[in-house]
């Protein structure tokens, strides 16, 4: 009799053991189901922000103005290789001001992380004359990062002088009738210049 007691109480610890197996086996498979499931969307993920970096980089060195990318800590991100040919490679941890040595540039990326929407800035560095534009980029609303458009104008500027001399030259070699100052020729001749060009 105490062995069938014995066997019937081994008989109930065996089935419940067996069904307590079932249900640990169950939920392990559904976990490396999940599992795999997350694995694969992180995969995913991963390949789309290699595909949007590598964008990005192409972005980046197709463009002819130096493109910078300064983060909320004022480190920079990304340079592109015209930024790198102005200011140098910048380090990991490089700041923009350590970078590029410009108060102006800080200045206007400090008032962009501010929020503000700001004009044109112009510079020099070394004999270039440079035009600076940056942009706020967003995250929820909140500004990241911003985005500095950095071009050379030095051959613009140059050009637009030796107009202005041109047409000073000009007008000082004409005989001008009674009343008519040389600087009224000179401006009716730009503002006749400029409507051909906007004609054409």
């Amino acid at each position: 009799m105490t062995n069938w007691i014995i066997s019937s109480i081994l008989l109930l610890l065996l089935a419940v053991v067996f069904v307590f197996y079932r249900r640990v086996k169950t939920r392990l498979r559904q976990e490396q189901t999940e599992t795999a499931r997350l694995h694969n969307k992180l995969l995913l993920m991963q390949v789309e922000l290699d595909e949007v970096n590598s964008r990005r980089k192409k972005l980046l060195s197709a463009s002819t103005q130096a493109l910078v990318i300064v983060e909320g800590d004022y480190t920079i991100s990304n340079a592109n290789k015209v930024a790198r040919h102005l200011f140098g490679k910048p380090d990991r941890e490089t700041t923009l001001m350590a970078w590029t040595r410009q108060r102006q540039l800080k200045e206007l990326v400090d008032q962009v992380f501010e929020g503000k929407k700001m004009p044109r800035l112009y510079f020099n560095v070394g004999e270039r004359s440079l035009e600076a534009r940056a942009r706020a980029i967003k995250e929820k609303k909140k500004v990241v990062a911003v985005a500095v458009a950095i071009h050379d104008v030095t051959e613009l500027q140059r050009l637009s002088r030796a107009r202005r001399e041109f047409c000073d030259q000009y007008f000082s070699r004409i005989t001008h009738p009674a009343g008519l100052h040389p600087t009224a020729h000179r401006y009716a001749a730009e503002r006749r210049l400029r409507r051909t060009r906007q004609g054409l």
